[in-house]
């Protein structure tokens, strides 16, 4: 049944979407409000996990172009440094590799600053298993 709920609310909300008819934003309304507790929950969780895909999707089609790049290891653009399993391996391919030398790295990694992120509301915090997830999706995609 719930299901069934969350692909109503769906259907008529890209009926408004597409048309901008009052009338479906007046149905959209009646519908979410006549909803039980559950159901309100499951649609909400439901639409919350669809919008984080699309802005997945979003991410990954914005950052295609970049990522066909090749990659640098150049300190100023940290989206380009090179990740490695190891410090070691990471070490040997910054001085070997793309010959910085140690007094290059050892002043990028002095310089490195790390901030606290807070969201407006605690409830709105992602779990980092979460974040994880979506970042396995993006690099799939």
């Amino acid at each position: 049944m719930e299901k069934a709920i969350v692909q109503e609310v769906y259907k008529i909300s890209a009926e408004y979407e597409g048309k901008r008819d009052p009338k479906k934003l007046e149905e959209l309304g009646n519908m979410i409000t006549s909803l039980d507790a559950g159901d309100s929950i499951v649609v909400a969780m439901s639409f919350s996990h669809m919008l984080n895909l699309a802005n997945l999707a979003e991410e990954v089609q914005i950052s295609r172009p970049r990522r066909n790049k090749v990659k640098k290891g150049d300190f100023a653009d940290e989206n380009n440094a090179t990740t490695d399993s190891n410090i070691e391996e990471t070490l040997k391919k910054l001085v070997f590799g793309l010959k910085k030398s140690p007094r290059e790295v050892f002043d990028a990694l002095k310089n490195q600053t790390v901030d606290l992120v807070l969201t407006t509301h605690p409830t709105q915090s992602i779990r980092r298993s979460l974040h994880q997830k979506h970042a396995r999706i993006r690099n799939f995609v």
